[in-house]
């Protein structure tokens, strides 16, 4: 997950390569970690994003592209729900 997070995942896929159920693989991923799967990516993405948007001057729509978020506006409003302001503001305040 960790390197594959800019693309698609999904339950299902990482069930599959594992040779186990999707149900078993959620399960024992959430006792491991604390959290579900898709949090656990979407923190991974988020926490990349956040290095992308204060190391490069590149739009944030491509960086949400790069971090595996297919839409530039859902990337800005997880990470807005995250970090309580968009990712504009956020490399205003960070740069």
């Amino acid at each position: 997950i960790n390197n594959h997070f800019s693309e698609k995942i999904n339950l299902q896929d990482l069930a599959d390569i594992n040779y186990v159920t999707s149900n078993y693989l959620s399960r024992l991923f959430k006792q491991i970690t604390g959290i579900n799967l898709f949090e656990y990516l979407q923190t991974i993405r988020l926490n990349h994003a956040k290095t992308l948007i204060v190391s490069t001057n590149e739009p944030i729509s491509l960086i949400a592209q790069k971090c595996g978020f297919g839409d530039a506006n859902y990337f800005s409003y997880c990470f807005k729900k995250v970090e309580s302001v968009s990712p504009l503001q956020y490399r205003k305040l960070n740069s």
